[in-house]
């Protein structure tokens, strides 16, 4: 029969190792498409494309890491798709896709779509539906 301190020693080493593995998500970049078309000055489509990497950026972890959404006004929609790791904790995917929205908005600003993949999450936006 195993100890009950022997038990609570085990238990202590195994949390502490999760918490150390756990770490950070990787945001190298694997592969990134910025569409060489680009967005009017102040159009819609542009206050859209904010909108929809921030609502990725901050629901994809709690809608079991692969979320879709769109943001439509004066016409314009933009559509989006988020994915994490599914390893990753809710925190670190979040993280992840926030430097996506980052990396994004300095690479390719004013691109009317981007295809933004880092190594533990994936980000997309297009001024038409798709499905991935």
């Amino acid at each position: 029969m195993v100890a009950p301190a022997k038990i609570a020693l085990i238990l202590g080493v195994l949390s502490f190792v999760c918490r150390v593995v756990r770490g950070v998500p990787d945001t190298t970049l694997v592969q990134r498409i910025c569409n060489g078309q680009k967005i009017e000055n102040r159009s819609g489509f542009y206050w859209n494309a904010q909108d929809v990497m921030y609502d990725l950026a901050m629901k994809t972890a709690y809608n079991s890491f692969d979320y879709y959404t769109q943001v439509s006004s004066s016409g314009d929609t933009c559509y989006g798709h988020g994915t994490c790791n599914g390893g990753l904790t809710q925190e670190d995917c979040t993280q992840c896709l926030e430097q996506a929205y980052i990396d994004i908005t300095q690479a390719c600003d004013w691109s009317m779509g981007v295809q933004w993949e880092l190594k533990d999450c994936r980000m997309r936006y297009e001024d038409y539906p798709f499905v991935e």
